[in-house]
């Protein structure tokens, strides 16, 4: 069976690897901040405010630089066998 699998530099996997870092540290901080409102509703502070206007920018901002970096590499056909049985 053919498959298409893309064939990473590794410059491309090293940022690869930092977005998906700094999207979890993304992901902590929406949880928590989700967690505080859930807690005490209707008591957001300023900090907590600033951080969620800053998610979609955030998220933005990394996507765009993924995909980027994901258009320069081009797939690649190899043949992935079946294990043996």
């Amino acid at each position: 069976m053919a498959v298409i699998s893309p064939r990473l530099p590794k410059d491309v996997f090293g940022q690869l690897v930092q977005s998906n870092y700094e999207l979890r540290a993304i992901g902590r901080n929406v949880n928590q901040i989700a967690k505080s409102l859930n807690l005490y509703p209707g008591k957001i502070t300023d900090a907590e405010r600033k951080a969620l206007a800053a998610v979609p920018a955030r998220l933005a901002e990394h996507t765009e630089g993924l995909a980027k970096a994901l258009r320069d590499v081009s797939p690649v056909r190899s043949v992935r066998r079946e294990p043996v049985r």
